[in-house]
């Protein structure tokens, strides 16, 4: 029936428009005293007639619109959804009780869903159809409340094992043992860990489209209703968006954040006059990145998904006076000859961007010595303003000018991270003026109006909420310098202004979780002037057409269009996509880890490896290799409960990015890099002294529980996303492309070229090498285009890429040397130093070997032409695949490229490297670990098969075997090869082969202890099945207490039997149990510090005389993960030990996995198993 009465009138023709919101943000720039109208904005939206009911278009796959009583004749609208239907679809698990204290359990299949509550029928969810994608939430709170407690628990077995019930809670105390002064109690400064922010993170759980009358006006309104779910006091709220608001394009399941206060019914008007909505708050857009969207937004979203190293010479000079200023700004007394000196300092720290654009280094210290007097008298203006008539400056409002004085200078380029906002941002200067936080931007283009003044007006205003956020107080006034025209705007962060920003912040966020999820671009402007001259034009054709099945037409470009983007065939749109895809899959799972770093809890996260939580700081000092940067020293709280020291050791590595945060709610004060790692501690220097955001008191810090966050920077994506771009470019990627996409074969030269090559004739007279290494690096000799060396465990492939490098020299080749990780890297370099061969390492100082330091590229460099010459004679350079990044590579090409450990490395990252040399090496074993891929979707699709593997699948005749190794012995050796390498593997030699362990034994021992000890016995299997007891869970971690206390006791007789505690190590599948036999040998293992303890991930490349293996599994407990039943780890963990291998496990647990069963066989068939008794340590005499 229709409702009853009548419809308000619709609101006028004649109305006209507020001027707020996006739509108007250039006006308002252009004229700032105008002022907002206080007038609605009716929005227009894209509906289906469908009857009475109004239907906004969206993807089936999004959302599902369910009308509200749709018999009565209204406009409503109502998208409704589960954000979680795609999350649950083919997980299971148990959910905990709920708070009611009524046993709530839900299963989770494919393709229904049940919630099973013992009072009430069971309410079956079936899976979406086509015409219904998502599933509809049940309206009652407590039922949300099990939909997001069941959520909760989803993400945690998407990323780790299941967490066991009964876990404590994190809990995190202060440090105790720091002395407090008397006029300074022990506090968090101005917030409590609990109350860091409010109710960021509401669910949107239902999206209406309605109408709303005003008090005074005719006329109906659009506006849209959010019913959103509080998840900290499980509570339903509404919101409705009015005015611009009414435009957000929000979905269920989307995440929101309200700035503003909710009623006693638990409503909030969002409108032009009150209250903001961020969007997706846990996406962090730059201020900066805001601004310039304006123009593009797609340009924008590209610019956030690739790492480009494209730079200009006035960008490098901005950067360089960016530095001046700020020296300027935090000198007590600035003078012209100390900013001159300065000045010098700086161009020499830029002397490899100089290098890498070609220009003039006296031409750049002139820029900036010209710079200086400008800078003194703005200085002079602004800090002492009562010498000077000038400090007057114009804020807009109509409230005339007004009096401007520094008083102090609070941070230089201070980084806030703000999810409240969804904003970042990295301030040049943040100032306190009369008392009043500001932000200060120096800009020193020649562009000051136009497109580029509204965007620095923008990136000033967006700058002042974060300072709001970070200071806890109102700041909405910042300051714009302009060093070209000497001109200092006042900015006001105007209501409309916000608005505006905040509307085309959450309309970013929006596209780049689009582009992060189905890869979709904003569209192309179709403006053949504006996209001529941009940058990103080769590769933004390319996905256009790639992605979108565009053309010339489409795109607006007609045969520039064209001439990008001919070569491109289908074969190589699928191989873009499908990598696209990859890595976006993992970029996903690395987003939602980092976003916890603004959750105030880290103890779970330090489980995990991510953080270290519960930190103090003990000491600190000035950083002698970073001149102006401070080292603080962190260690536990003498009260905390997280975990055991130690701990830093599994988590950070030398030369590590980290964030600061106080667990008191200060997120990311600072970042810092891992100077040193102990198991007590660790030491990070950071740029500049820390100091907490509404105190004077530096001592404040040493009051403080500080959190480490492991800096993960998602530039490794865009990096690896422009690594496989680069394959399709239209000029210089041919080649690659037809072997990498098109998987031509590669070709070699003949046999009696390469025969009469000197570099041959110098490696047949290598007596040191076997026939294999000579072999593989005539291989390597004769590659015009690649090959692939196959390094099994312990085969000396280090070795063989060193003289590998030496006969290629002998041609006079240069070559290009890169790898992963920074170690193997400097292990390669390091015998190249041996042998005398000179080279460059590129890289940061702090991840450099100390003995390679003096070969970086920029040590005792003080020109650009001393850099020029440096790289121009180094015929060898070495470098990470992710340190191409360096301006040296702007320039510089090579004839090879090898590349070591590629079989642990992902194919886009791989890539990286092989840009810049003609040819290339792979060297690895795709039979020991694959590459590490955190995403199991992205592992399942193939992000786990590396550039070696699939290269070498596909031509085998370009693959050299290593097969004579000289680490193992026979018996050890003969595990690897039946159940792995198919009896490929050889001993090098009979000493190496007969290579056993002498321990003395003592008398009293067990007699399995006895025989575990016997020299005789290399490969042993101590089977625990007798022992009760066994597996236990702490958290997320998996450990096994009677393995561990067989294990330390074994270490202990094998100590007292004169084995060097050096030699021995420790391998175990879990961290967790990791963890508790560290922890136990801190305990009680006096004289086995020395003992290396870590997961089989971290062994890889290592090894030991004697290693012992704990699988911490017992029969009770058979929950097998991904870890045992790989063969990969596997193959690892029993190739680390030389002379003598002890596993310790359940034979009936691991004898459920087929690989493990067949290598107990084989230690059985060698003598080595060993049933530990009920009570192993009786002596029997």
């Amino acid at each position: 029936m229709p409702r009853k009465g009548k419809r308000p009138p619709k609101a006028s023709a004649a109305a006209q428009p507020a001027r707020f919101g996006i739509q108007h943000f250039f006006q308002r720039q252009a004229s700032p005293s105008s002022q907002p109208q206080e007038i609605a904005l009716p929005v227009k939206q894209e509906h289906v007639d469908n009857g009475h009911r109004k239907r906004v278009k969206l993807p089936p796959s999004e959302v599902s619109a369910s009308p509200q009583g749709s018999d009565d004749g209204s406009d409503e609208i109502v998208w409704e959804a589960s954000p979680t239907a795609e999350r649950w679809q083919g997980l299971k698990l148990a959910l905990r009780p709920c708070q009611s204290g009524k046993n709530v359990s839900v299963s989770i299949t494919s393709p229904r869903l049940k919630l099973n509550d013992p009072n009430k029928e069971n309410v079956p969810i079936t899976q979406p159809t086509s015409k219904q994608q998502l599933l509809r939430v049940p309206s009652p709170a407590p039922q949300c409340k099990v939909l997001l407690d069941l959520l909760d628990q989803v993400e945690l077995v998407i990323s780790d094992d299941k967490k066991a019930p009964g876990s404590e809670p994190c809990v995190v105390q202060p440090a105790s043992h720091i002395p407090k002064n008397d006029d300074e109690q022990h506090t968090n400064v101005s917030r409590i860990a609990e109350d860091t922010k409010p109710d960021i993170y509401y669910l949107v759980l239902e999206v209406t489209e309605s109408e709303y009358q005003k008090e005074h006006g005719p006329g109906c309104y659009p506006q849209k209703v959010l019913r959103l779910f509080d998840e900290k006091n499980a509570v339903e709220k509404l919101v409705h968006l009015r005015d611009e608001w009414s435009s957000s394009v929000v979905r269920p399941g989307d995440t929101v954040n309200i700035i503003g206060d909710f009623g006693a019914d638990n409503k909030c008007i969002v409108d032009h006059k009150a209250n903001l909505l961020v969007l997706h708050p846990d996406v962090l857009v730059s201020g900066s990145r805001v601004g310039s969207s304006f123009s593009c937004s797609r340009r924008a979203v590209l610019n956030e998904r690739l790492k480009s190293f494209d730079s200009s010479m006035a960008a490098l000079l901005g950067t360089m006076l960016h530095r001046l200023f700020q020296k300027a700004l935090t000198a007590e007394k600035p003078s012209h000859d100390d900013l001159q000196v300065q000045a010098k300092r700086i161009v020499l720290d830029h002397i490899d961007g100089l290098y890498a654009l070609a220009g003039n280094q006296k031409e750049a210290l002139i820029k900036l010595v010209d710079a200086i007097p400008p800078l003194l008298d703005w200085l002079q203006t602004y800090r002492n303003p009562k010498e000077s008539s000038e400090a007057n400056i114009d804020f807009g409002m109509g409230t005339g000018e007004r009096r401007v004085a520094i008083t102090e200078v609070v941070d230089i380029e201070e980084m806030i991270l703000s999810p409240k906002y969804g904003l970042k941002g990295m301030i040049d200067a943040s100032v306190r003026v009369d008392e009043e936080h500001m932000p200060l931007e120096f800009k020193t283009g020649r562009a000051t109006t136009g497109q580029a003044g509204v965007e620095h007006r923008a990136q000033v205003i967006l700058y002042t909420l974060l300072m709001s956020d970070r200071y806890s107080q109102d700041v909405n006034q910042g300051m714009l310098y302009y060093l070209h025209t000497k001109q200092t705007l006042g900015i006001q962060a105007q209501r409309a202004d916000v608005t505006g920003l905040l509307m085309r912040r959450n309309e970013h966020a929006s596209h780049l979780l689009r582009a992060l999820s189905t890869q979709a671009l904003p569209p192309m402007l179709q403006s053949s002037h504006m996209c001529r001259g941009c940058p990103l034009l080769d590769v933004c054709t390319m996905y256009h057409k790639v992605q979108d099945g565009g053309t010339g037409e489409s795109s607006g470009l007609g045969e520039v269009f064209d001439a990008f983007t001919a070569h491109l065939n289908h074969k190589h749109g699928k191989f873009l996509q499908h990598w696209e895809h990859l890595i976006d899959l993992e970029a996903q799972l690395h987003f939602s880890t980092q976003s916890e770093i603004w959750r105030p809890c880290g103890g779970q996260r330090e489980e995990r490896n991510r953080c270290l939580s519960s930190m103090v700081i003990t000491s600190f000092n000035d950083d002698k290799e970073r001149p102006g940067s401070v080292i603080y020293r962190f260690q536990k709280a003498a009260s905390s409960s997280n975990l055991q020291k130690g701990n830093q050791e599994q988590i950070f590595t030398l030369g590590d990015y980290v964030l600061l945060s106080t667990e008191s709610g200060f997120f990311a004060l600072a970042g810092g890099i891992v100077r040193s790692i102990n198991p007590d501690f660790v030491m990070v220097s950071v740029s500049r002294a820390l100091r907490l955001p509404g105190t004077t008191k530096a001592n404040r810090i040493f009051h403080e529980v500080w959190r480490l966050d492991r800096d993960d920077s998602s530039s490794s994506f865009a990096v690896m996303r422009y690594n496989v771009l680069q394959l399709f470019v239209r000029d210089g990627a041919r080649r690659s492309r037809e072997l990498i996409v098109d998987l031509e074969a590669p070709v070699f030269d003949n046999f009696l070229r390469v025969s009469q090559d000197p570099a041959s004739t110098y490696v047949n007279t290598l007596t040191n090498l076997n026939k294999d290494q000579r072999s593989a690096i005539g291989k390597i000799i004769s590659a015009r285009d690649y090959c692939l060396i196959l390094g099994m465990p312990g085969t000396g492939k280090t070795s063989t890429i060193v003289y590998a490098v030496r006969a290629l020299l002998l041609r006079g080749l240069s070559i290009l040397l890169a790898s992963y990780t920074n170690s193997a890297i400097d292990n390669i370099l390091l015998k190249l130093k041996s042998q005398g061969v000179d080279f460059v390492r590129v890289g940061r100082p702090e991840t450099i070997h100390p003995e390679l330091v003096q070969h970086a590229i920029g040590t005792n460099v003080t020109s650009v032409d001393e850099l020029s010459l440096k790289i121009s004679q180094a015929r060898v350079v070495g470098t990470t695949c992710l340190g191409i990044t360096h301006a040296l590579f702007s320039r510089r090409k090579f004839d090879v490229c090898i590349v070591d450990e590629a079989g642990q490395i992902t194919l886009p990252v791989c890539l990286g490297p092989l840009r810049y040399a003609r040819a290339f090496v792979l060297v690895g074993d795709h039979y020991q670990l694959p590459p590490l891929v955190q995403s199991a979707e992205a592992r399942e699709k193939g992000m786990a098969i590396s550039l070696f593997r699939k290269l070498s699948e596909a031509h085998p005749f370009a693959v050299a075997a290593l097969e004579f190794q000289y680490r193992m012995c026979s018996a050890i050796m003969n595990l690897s090869n039946v159940l792995i390498y198919g009896n490929r593997l050889r001993c090098g030699s009979t000493e190496v082969a007969n290579a056993r362990l002498y321990v003395d034994i003592s008398k009293g021992l067990p007699p399995w202890t006895q025989q575990v000890l016997d020299c005789a016995l290399s490969v042993l299997f101590l089977d625990v099945d007798n022992i009760s007891s066994q597996d236990r869970h702490h958290g997320h971690a998996k450990h096994n207490s009677v393995e561990c206390s067989v294990l330390i006791d074994i270490l202990h007789n094998l100590k007292k039997g004169g084995v060097d505690t050096r030699s021995v190590g420790v391998i175990s599948p879990y961290k967790g149990q990791v963890d508790y036999i560290r922890q136990r040998i801190s305990d009680n293992g006096a004289g086995l510090a020395d003992v290396e303890v870590h997961t089989i991930d971290k062994y890889q490349g290592k090894d030991k005389d004697c290693i012992l293996v704990s699988f911490a599994l017992s029969e009770d407990h058979r929950v097998l993960g991904s870890l045992l039943t790989d063969w990969h780890r596997i193959n690892v963990a029993i190739t680390r030990a030389k002379k003598k291998l002890i596993m310790i496990g359940s034979m009936k647990a691991l004898s459920s996995i087929p690989l493990l069963e067949l290598l107990i066989q084989q230690v059985q068939d060698q003598g080595g198993l060993v049933r530990l008794p009920e009570d192993p340590y009786k002596v029997v005499i």
